[in-house]
């Protein structure tokens, strides 16, 4: 039995899971979401039970699928413990999710600006932003950033960033190998933080303000001193298969794996799928024995 299923398993930690949720979140889903995860990236498996069980809290109290493009599960080794952490990663859509969850933001805009797009910011009295992106292959670099937040009573709070701005943020973090890989991401994230400020003070929603604490916490990471970020490893679909079929630890769970092999078992040599239904008669025979 691995980490991940020790922990979705077992009561105590479900019951603190739950504690958290919002009313209308379902743990199943939010299981499932997290086996999808793991198989997208086996590494995961090496992570600390307590660091999986964080995770979970964070994705149960924010919502958010690990599974999508909302939030991520990312295998990072601590240099200090000597082993891997599962660290809980919400994307600026799982912020999105969030913020309109609270029930008090009418309208969320987040956008890196390219040269070549059109955008005229005026403030004072009244808040306009003008904004039209362009659509043409070359839009030039980034230039800078904007954030734009309507509260239900019609408030609008907003914040841009110039590149120099974005610069100075990049600059400042102790990882700099998202900045190179996500640049407009990160400019995204960088501006929502500094209006998501503003947007505590006015609407003070709890949930949200933990979220906000994320993004700060993913902007100013330490990847030197305590936490390497490794990135996801691409594994065969013969050496995937093997792993989900074996880590089956009831009849759900290795239909899912079934399912998966029926999917990709053309990809496979003769040798390949012989061993994986050798597998797969081997684990539904313990299965058997476990029910007995």
């Amino acid at each position: 039995m691995n980490k991940l299923t020790t922990v979705i398993n077992d009561q105590k930690f479900i019951d603190q899971v739950m504690a958290r949720m919002p009313v209308d979140a379902n743990f199943d889903k939010l299981k499932a979401q997290f086996n999808s995860a793991f198989r997208k990236n086996m590494k995961l498996l090496d992570c600390s039970s307590l660091s999986i069980f964080e995770s979970l809290i964070e994705a149960a109290m924010f919502n958010v699928d690990v599974s999508s493009d909302e939030a991520y599960l990312i295998p990072r080794f601590n240099k200090d413990k000597g082993s891997y952490d599962c660290d809980f990663v919400i994307d600026y859509k799982g912020i999105l999710k969030v913020a309109y969850a609270s029930g008090k933001i009418k309208r969320i805009e987040m956008q890196e600006i390219y040269e070549k797009d059109h955008f005229v910011y005026k403030s004072g009295t009244e808040v306009s932003v003008e904004y039209s992106p362009c659509l043409s292959d070359d839009c030039g670099a980034i230039i800078g950033a904007y954030a734009l937040v309507e509260l239900n009573n019609g408030a609008i709070l907003s914040e841009v960033m110039r590149k120099a701005d974005i610069e100075q943020c990049k600059n400042q973090a102790k990882s700099k190998s998202v900045w190179t890989n996500w640049y407009g991401e990160m400019a995204k994230k960088s501006v929502m933080h500094r209006l998501g400020k503003h947007v505590k003070r006015a609407i003070n929603d709890p949930t949200l303000n933990a979220a906000l604490d994320v993004v700060q916490r993913q902007l100013t990471y330490d990847d030197s001193t305590k936490k390497v970020e490794i990135q996801p490893q691409e594994e065969s679909e013969f050496e995937n298969l093997k792993t989900l079929i074996s880590e089956s630890f009831d009849n759900e769970t290795l239909d899912i794996a079934l399912q998966e092999y029926e999917r990709c078992k053309i990809n496979l040599d003769d040798s390949q799928n012989n061993q994986i239904k050798s597998l797969i008669n081997s684990t539904q025979q313990e299965l058997k024995n476990e029910n007995i």
